[in-house]
């Protein structure tokens, strides 16, 4: 603003008068300042977006130090896993008897474990909607999700360790395997030219659970063919079926299991989408309840 030095007298009776018309001759008195409300709003909670946790993956230098560090914890557990022929990383009887002269293999998870898709999620956000199957499917066809950052340390040590690398991916086997298996290979994953067997993807009638989204008999698939010494993933049922539950029974599966991780079982980081979202809307009645508000009656304040 810059500072009034001088105002004529005419000038100045002027502005009153018409300010003062303009109010049917009334005085005008300044409005005081509105006093903000101490109590928190209680109306609808603000709408859920996923712009910070996909920012987060795409640009933070802490993701990429993160997925990193994974891969290489997992090169660090692996000569002791391949050189005990009793150890597995599969439960639940999910590796079977005799396992102990099978060859060693890593079971992986595709999406947010090994390739990044974030930049579907980004095209959802500038597009304003949620997940699309549509657009997914558009997105997959398309062969260009990228490895994840620090992947190839993961690749190195397989091949040194003489470890095979098996894909579970809950991708439709139907009409997404084609584009999955070409995506994995330009990106220089193991998949020899002439054998896509060890890409197993929802639906594959090799293996398939009462719930088609459950891994258990694709994990039980590849135990028949190999030991497994670790699983990858970003979601729990990467590692265990039965993981469509509430979120304090969700946590006990996670402490049930608390030897596994970091030894046996290796998760990556994804604020973006998961399980954890359906476990959020466990027993809420949204006939009753919005579904937003059932997600925000989870968080803490203290």
């Amino acid at each position: 603003m810059f500072p009034i030095r001088h105002v004529r007298p005419a000038v100045l009776g002027l502005a009153c008068a018409l300010l003062a018309a303009c109010h049917g001759g009334k005085a005008v008195r300044e409005s005081p300042a509105p006093v903000a409300d101490s109590a928190p709003a209680v109306s609808q909670p603000a709408p859920d977006d996923t712009f910070n946790a996909v920012a987060w993956m795409q640009t933070s230098a802490e993701y990429a130090a993160l997925t990193t560090q994974v891969y290489r914890n997992v090169c660090e557990a692996l000569p002791a896993a391949v050189a005990d022929p009793s150890q597995s990383a599969l439960i639940g009887g999910e590796q079977g008897g005799g396992f102990e002269s099978l060859p060693p293999a890593v079971i992986a998870d595709i999406d947010e474990t090994l390739l990044d898709n974030s930049a579907y999620a980004a095209r959802r956000i500038a597009s304003g909607g949620p997940f699309d199957p549509v657009a997914w499917k558009v997105w997959i066809d398309e062969a260009a999700a990228r490895p994840m950052p620090g992947v190839q340390i993961l690749l190195d040590c397989l091949a040194e360790q003489g470890v095979t690398l098996a894909y579970i991916s809950n991708r439709n086997h139907e009409g997404e395997r084609a584009a999955t298996v070409k995506n994995l290979r330009q990106e220089g994953f193991p998949l020899p030219p002439d054998n896509d067997d060890l890409v197993l993807l929802r639906g594959d009638p090799r293996g398939v659970d009462a719930d088609w989204s459950e891994k258990g008999a694709r994990r039980r698939w590849v135990a028949d063919r190999y030991r497994v010494v670790a699983l990858l993933g970003d979601n729990i049922g990467d590692f265990m079926n039965g993981i469509a539950t509430s979120i304090e029974q969700r946590d006990a599966m996670v402490r049930d299991h608390a030897d596994n991780w970091g030894t046996r079982w290796f998760v990556f980081p994804n604020p973006s989408y998961g399980s954890w979202e359906k476990a959020l809307l466990y027993g809420c009645d949204t006939a009753k309840t919005a579904p937003g508000r059932c997600r925000h009656q989870h968080l803490r304040a203290d």
